[in-house]
């Protein structure tokens, strides 16, 4: 989650997350509208660059949209088009982590926002992007019906899920950490 850093740090989480075999980092932004966010991307993208790093973004959608539900002065309230700036800045950044020859963009939730609002803000980045988002709290997500995929299925290039590394939890249905269902992995890799 990209916070309050200093440059030294920045750098030094690179290297250690290097020394440690990983190779790239998902930041995860939720108000992309506060300072800090712009500070510690310029401080990580060009390192990552000069020591062949990944990054990519995570819109961290949920958090900014509480940001703004709640009163948030920096926030703009305009959900994913509040990264714009991010995406101008570092798109074309040879760190930005690429999938299938586009940057990958994820989100940690929709944010309540409407399919046509993520239509509109793809094409407005002319679906110059691999999207694989994080659409957990929404309707059918976990149980991936037919009307799940004809609302959603047009805005996404992958799926992405923070829940799926939880453990099970006996008792507990497709909504709940760990029960991420194998006809949703059916449905992304086939059969």
């Amino acid at each position: 989650m990209v916070g309050t850093v200093t440059q030294e740090h920045a750098h030094k989480d690179i290297d250690n997350a290097k020394s440690m075999g990983l190779d790239g980092f998902a930041l995860n932004i939720g108000d992309a509208t506060c300072e800090y966010v712009s500070q510690a991307l310029s401080y990580l993208f060009p390192y990552a660059e000069s020591v062949g790093f990944k990054l990519y973004i995570s819109m961290d959608v949920y958090a900014s949209g509480d940001a703004c539900y709640h009163g948030a002065k920096s926030s703009q309230c305009h959900g994913p088009s509040d990264y714009q700036w991010i995406w101008d800045s570092y798109k074309g950044s040879s760190a930005y982590y690429q999938v299938k020859g586009r940057p990958l963009i994820s989100t940690f939730s929709s944010g309540g926002f409407h399919n046509d609002t993520w239509i509109d803000w793809k094409k407005g980045l002319a679906n110059d992007m691999f999207f694989m988002p994080d659409f957990d709290e929404t309707e059918g997500y976990y149980d991936p019906a037919d009307e799940w995929w004809s609302y959603w299925g047009p805005i996404v290039d992958g799926i992405f899920s923070w829940e799926s590394a939880w453990p099970e939890r006996k008792g507990f249905g497709g909504k709940y950490a760990g029960d991420v269902s194998n006809r949703c992995s059916r449905s992304i890799r086939g059969p």
